[in-house]
């Protein structure tokens, strides 16, 4: 994840959002004093570690080059907005206490990675820019730059403030003094920390996790507070999405403006080159890798206990790889036996496609299926052209038409249409199963424990321990199936059933049409970026009915990573606001798991999909 990381030196507040269990957490413990100090001290143990944090320069010469601290904003934050009934004195003692947990962490860090223990805390000190006169006085305001002095006052703060929230009631008059300003972060911009009188060369990282846990007011203030471009000391704000703004959700992002937002999921997604957001090259780039850390994180996590299963040495990912499953080879070859019959009295007397039907007997297994319903798209495709032809039966087609007019993204669709006409295995294999993650580990890792469960049922009960492409496309649709029934807990969960529903249903009508119009699939739709912009300016919103829901459920999808979004696409001289699926859906719905293409809906018709639920009508189930 360090490579998603813009270049330093950091000195823009960068908000790291996502949905649950995409790695900010573990990114931000990744870059902490303790871990990095830990790191370079043990490179032996941890080396592909190691060298991605020097390739980072987080660590240079066995030593770490940021002073990294996490500070959590789970705790006692969010209990601050019901003490009292002063709203600005809530806010100032919120500042209080992040300024004295920061501090305190700061001071912490310098210790780690001097090797120093608790009791040497008055060695740390620290030194503001003299050149910047609001960093001196904030450092005043703080209490001290002496480690132990500081120490001493973030402790009284910290007391201070947990003894209010200890108490059933508090009157206002009784609450102890809060900081107008997050006075930490000013007083470190441009600062350096001395152990002993010597610097540290390690620049100051403040990473403020799990913002979610604040009020929406408090956040707002701590947002105003971290964007204030005076402030140059690096700083991280981790987020889950789901407490962002309508507006930010369905919108283009922050990019560029007072903080730069990035948003951890879009890093593993394809690209189709022509968003205005992304770069295909290094998108692609990117995907590729994230990919790899997936199957790295798979193989560390169960490969030595697939080993004892089999009693020798394995990766975990290897029983993915279903290349040599002749089981597979088998089924689908009588399904192209069954294609290539079809075909040829498709094809009936005429001379037209005489040459496409003269290679087809070679076609046999999981490919030759794929090819000849790619065929059988081609041909279709034709005679809908050849209707507009004199004497079209009388022209013999050549045989290299069929790789002009087809490609591998036909070849994809129509593999996925002979699978779910035949029921064959579909979902399996190393890529398959890296794209159902759909840029979220834990939902990688719930998959994978569902394999490894497989593969210990097996073993104990003395059955070769595999996994071939039908369990794995089982497990997989039963994976995708539990995901759907989870979707209703969400907030306004029913209408995001209903939303990807109707996805699903404008899919299902593209893939039923003989020439396969948008191969390799359709996985999403869109709304033109007018049309996003009436669905959020409440006055424009209010005209449709169903409107209002539907601001509801895609909001409630992007942020809980049903749904992402890629916008400003450019189609044809138009901007477009596209929606995809979360790739875990695509096998309940039997869809493609590759980026399909989309058709897109006025807002007027999404808001018609909610009719019924702003008539009152009730929910979908």
């Amino acid at each position: 994840m360090l490579q998603w990381l813009p270049a330093r030196p950091w000195n823009q507040l960068i908000v790291i959002r996502s949905a649950p269990g995409a790695g900010k957490t573990s990114l931000m413990k990744a870059l902490s004093a303790d871990t990095l100090t830990w790191i370079a001290r043990n490179s032996t143990i941890v080396r592909p570690t190691y060298d991605a944090l020097s390739d980072f320069n987080a660590i240079t010469d066995d030593r770490p080059t940021l002073l990294g601290v996490r500070v959590s904003l789970k705790y006692d934050f969010l209990s601050l907005a019901d003490v009292g009934d002063d709203v600005e004195h809530q806010q100032r003692l919120v500042n209080r206490l992040l300024d004295a947990r920061i501090m305190s962490a700061l001071l912490r860090a310098a210790l780690h990675i001097s090797g120093r223990g608790s009791e040497d805390i008055g060695a740390v000190q620290i030194i503001p820019d003299a050149e910047n006169p609001r960093a001196v006085t904030a450092l005043q305001r703080l209490g001290s730059g002496n480690g132990k002095d500081l120490q001493a006052v973030c402790d009284a703060a910290e007391n201070d403030i947990l003894d209010v929230l200890d108490r059933l009631i508090v009157r206002d008059q009784a609450l102890p003094d809060g900081h107008q300003h997050l006075y930490s972060m000013q007083a470190l911009c441009g600062a350096q920390v001395f152990m002993d009188g010597n610097r540290l060369d390690a620049m100051p990282l403040i990473m403020l996790d799990e913002g979610q846990n604040l009020s929406d007011a408090q956040r707002s203030r701590l947002l105003t507070e971290l964007a204030d471009r005076e402030i140059t000391v690096a700083r991280f704000l981790g987020v889950q999405s789901r407490v962002m703004s309508d507006n930010e959700l369905i919108g283009a992002g922050q990019q560029g403006r007072d903080y730069e937002v990035i948003e951890l999921e879009s890093f593993s997604r394809e690209r189709t080159g022509k968003s205005q957001t992304s770069s295909a090259p290094v998108a692609a780039m990117t995907v590729h890798r994230y990919r790899a850390m997936l199957i790295e994180i798979a193989d560390k996590r169960g490969s030595q206990a697939v080993s004892r299963m089999i009693q020798g040495d394995a990766s975990f990912s290897d029983f993915f790889i279903t290349d040599n499953d002749e089981n597979l080879e088998r089924r689908y070859t009588e399904a192209a036996e069954v294609l290539r019959e079809e075909l040829r009295v498709e094809a009936g007397e005429s001379r037209r496609y005489r040459e496409w039907l003269d290679g087809v007997d070679q076609h046999e297994g999981r490919l030759g299926a794929a090819r000849l319903g790619e065929l059988k798209a081609l041909i279709a495709r034709d005679r809908n052209r050849a209707q507009q032809e004199l004497f079209a039966d009388e022209l013999v087609l050549p045989s290299d038409e069929i790789a002009r007019r087809g490609d591998s993204s036909l070849r994809e669709a129509a593999l996925l249409a002979v699978a779910n006409r035949f029921k064959l295995p579909y979902y399996h294999g190393q890529t398959a199963i890296t794209r159902l993650a759909s840029s979220n580990i834990e939902q990688f890792l719930e998959l994978c424990g569902d394999m490894f469960a497989h593969l210990q049922i097996r073993a104990s009960a003395n059955k070769p321990v595999e996994l071939d492409a039908a369990v794995q496309d089982k497990l997989v649709r039963e994976a995708s199936d539990r995901y759907w029934r989870q979707l209703e807990r969400l907030p306004d969960g029913y209408l995001v059933q209903r939303f990807v529903e109707r996805i699903a249903e404008i899919a299902a009508t593209e893939a039923a049409k003989p020439t396969i119009p948008y191969p390799p699939g359709v996985t999403g739709t869109a709304l033109s970026m007018a049309d996003r912009q009436r669905l959020i300016a409440p006055t424009d919103a209010a005209r449709n009915v169903g409107a209002a829901q539907l601001r509801a459920a895609l909001s409630s999808a992007v942020a809980n990573n049903v749904v992402w979004l890629d916008p400003d696409y450019s189609v044809k001289g138009n901007r477009w606001l596209v929606i995809y699926l979360n790739r875990l859906l695509c096998p309940r719905f039997r869809m493609p798991l590759t980026l399909g293409g989309f058709r897109e809906r006025p807002v007027k018709t999404m808001a018609g999909w909610f009719i019924d639920v702003a008539d009152g009508q009730g929910s979908l189930l």
